[in-house]
């Protein structure tokens, strides 16, 4: 619990270890094209988790995992120091009672933080603001730290499957902000 509540103390902080982190390889995530990522969203309960999970055992995508918690923000540095600490993943039933199991190497909405890190005045008690096409909603600095995140997933995900060349993002948040997804890939 230490350790989640100073990861999710500062956005600050997780901001800076990805900065790290692009320095450190930076070659090896410029080598990598973002091409055709896949957003699942909808509104909630309506199937996201089993649709992302059957897209996700294809080995050609990459996805946010419950071991990248709880340093979503650089994913190689964390994969690295917390290897030693790994378990193997036991899939259980989630708290939701559905019967969908959950394990460590599930794909989950993890990005959604990132989100929020770059635009806290959007998240309400009730609702997330959508993004749209206001001056408010441009940030070349999220673009930047977003496109260069996905390339460290691949990039993470290629030391086990070597294939592994698309970006798969599981989030209903991502329904309030469709048309900035679209504007940032077009394909």
């Amino acid at each position: 619990r230490l350790l989640h509540r100073l990861a999710f103390s500062s956005p600050g902080l997780a901001q800076a270890l990805a900065d790290i982190e692009d320095r450190l390889y930076a070659q090896q995530i410029g080598s990598i094209a973002i091409h055709r990522p896949l957003f699942v969203a909808s509104l909630p309960r309506a199937g996201t988790t089993l649709l992302t999970e059957v897209i996700g055992s294809l080995h050609e995508f990459a996805a946010h995992t419950y071991r990248e918690m709880p340093f979503l923000a650089c994913p190689l540095l964390w994969s690295r120091i917390s290897r030693p600490f790994r378990r193997e993943s036991v899939a259980r039933e989630r708290a939701h009672g559905d019967g969908m199991q959950v394990g460590f190497d599930s794909v989950e909405a993890f990005e959604e933080a990132l989100w929020h890190a770059f635009w806290p005045s959007r998240y309400q008690p009730d609702r997330i603001v959508p993004w749209g096409a206001q001056v408010a909603d441009a940030s070349p600095e999220f673009d930047l730290f977003f496109r260069n995140h996905l390339r460290k997933l691949i990039l993470l995900r290629r030391g086990q499957y070597p294939e592994a060349a698309r970006y798969l993002s599981k989030n209903n948040g991502n329904v309030a902000r469709t048309a900035k997804l679209v504007e940032m890939f077009p394909d």
